[in-house]
């Protein structure tokens, strides 16, 4: 059986139907979860690519691709990052295709194939076919970035979601950290007004107490601008899937997409790719796995789960998907990249600095999904608890159960 991955950078794990979004549609996102496996509970525990990649395509002695040439496949990788296909272990792939291309056109496309994911699945497509043409079944891992980095979606699908009275839709199609401190856009329902909305480098703007924070109007029109995108996305996968039928590779291919990081639309003052947190915008992933044996889904986990589960999730589908089993989950996990840290149990969240460890962030897990509610000054005896955890071989009742 062949395996297809799809790994997008800059997806937002709340813009999915099966994920819980309800105010946009995505059927083709929704049916392939119906047929799989859905995690629900997956962070990344990195915040730069090639450190997630460390992790998911790392190894002792062999790197991922070529533990899955063992298994007897031809492998490729298909990117449009330079960072992954310049990955130190992007060598162990047998085919190797850059979709790399100029992204300094700040147009938007007018219409869906003008752009830039429809193009990168259309070259995505064409190398599937060259690969079904091998004796050997295929595994091919695309990486897709532009989700972080172009909004070029048609204006006709980035203002479908805007109400009267809502600022319209961004008409630039760069992700707004690239975007100047000062930019024009229309109000909304009224082609003679113009509104001067500030956003900053890192779209944030300082409020009365000097913390970082984004306007709620701009949430929403970034939001909705967001959403554009995420439904070319669907369109590129329902033809992706279509090509696959129509070719006879849909019964033959178990495909698994997941995001390597999410992408921040103003929920905690940061907007784009360029400054990512551990807050869940940026580190709570999209993953599914999809696989074309009998019963194979609908399932979902609630496992907790990290990048290097997925990979070893991965190298157990393509050896025996027919025995693929849910996975057990991790007791915690800890996340930490420069002086960032998060300590994750099933019922907390943490996030602090490695400087000032008790003047963290504290978040009821699973309730608090997006980290709306810091109960860091009401629950001192929590932190003082999570900071320990990493010393113990065991869990506390109050750091696992959510009915604490």
């Amino acid at each position: 059986m062949n395996t297809l991955v799809l790994a997008l950078d800059g997806f937002h794990a709340g813009f999915t139907g099966f994920g819980g979004c309800t105010w946009i549609e995505t059927p083709e996102l929704d049916s392939l979860a119906a047929q799989g496996v859905i995690f629900d509970r997956f962070f990344t525990d990195r915040l730069k690519l090639s450190a997630i990649y460390d992790i998911i395509w790392g190894g002792k002695d062999q790197t991922f691709a070529q533990r899955i040439e063992q298994l007897g496949f031809k492998t490729a990788l298909f990117s449009d990052t330079e960072d992954v296909l310049e990955h130190r272990a992007s060598t162990g792939f047998q085919i190797i295709e850059s979709a790399l291309t100029a992204e300094s056109n700040s147009a938007l496309a007018e219409e869906l194939e003008q752009t830039r994911l429809f193009e990168t699945f259309a070259s995505l497509a064409d190398l599937i076919q060259e690969l079904s043409k091998s004796d050997k079944p295929f595994f091919c891992w695309a990486h897709i970035g532009s989700m972080g980095r172009l909004w070029d979606a048609p204006y006709s699908y980035r203002s479908q979601y805007v109400s009267e009275g809502d600022l319209p839709p961004l008409e630039n199609a760069l992700v707004p950290d690239a975007l100047p401190v000062n930019f024009e856009s229309k109000v909304a329902n009224d082609a003679e007004s113009t509104v001067t909305i500030p956003i900053l480098q890192s779209a944030a703007l300082n409020d009365s107490d000097g913390q970082t924070s984004v306007p709620d109007d701009v949430k929403l029109q970034l939001a909705q601008t967001y959403a554009g995108q995420v439904n070319v996305l669907e369109d590129c996968l329902s033809l992706l899937t279509t090509d696959l039928k129509q070719t006879g590779l849909w019964d033959k291919t178990a495909l698994a997409l997941f995001s390597t990081r999410g992408i921040g639309l103003g929920e905690h003052g940061e907007v784009g790719m360029n400054y990512p947190t551990f807050h869940t915008e940026f580190a709570r992933l999209t993953g599914l796995i999809r696989a074309p044996q009998p019963l194979f889904g609908p399932r979902r986990t609630q496992a907790l789960i990290a990048p290097a589960d997925w990979s070893a999730f991965l190298e157990a589908l393509a050896a025996n998907p027919e025995s693929f089993a849910l996975p057990v989950g991790r007791s915690r996990l800890l996340s930490e990249e420069d002086d960032r840290r998060v300590v994750q149990t099933p019922a907390w969240r943490y996030l602090y600095s490695a400087d000032a460890p008790h003047d963290g962030q504290l978040y009821v897990m699973p309730d608090d999904r997006w980290e709306v509610n810091d109960t860091s000054s009401i629950c001192e005896n929590v932190i003082e608890e999570i900071l320990s955890v990493s010393e113990q071989s065991e869990l506390s009742e109050l750091l696992t159960n959510v009915f604490h």
